[in-house]
């Protein structure tokens, strides 16, 4: 048997598919391409040395990204 839970039409969610321009922009450090050009470098260089474990994936530090507010539209 599978057990799903069933979403209302109402309880859906539906994310904005065009370009609005309210002057928002993303945020983090205006010198990150460098940066990241150069821990590529340091993370080729040092592979071997590197451990975590896969519970880590996805995380990343308000500093690199800030997080990213996603426009949806209610209806």
């Amino acid at each position: 048997r599978v057990y799903t839970i069933y979403k209302r039409k109402a309880d859906k969610v539906r994310p904005v598919d065009w370009y609005v321009s309210d002057s928002s922009t993303l945020g983090g450090r205006p010198d990150w391409k460098e940066q990241r050009q150069m821990f590529e470098a340091i993370l080729v260089a040092r592979e071997p040395a590197l451990f975590w474990d896969f519970s880590e994936i996805g995380r990343c530090s308000a500093e690199v990204q800030p997080p990213v507010r996603i426009r949806t539209i209610e209806h």
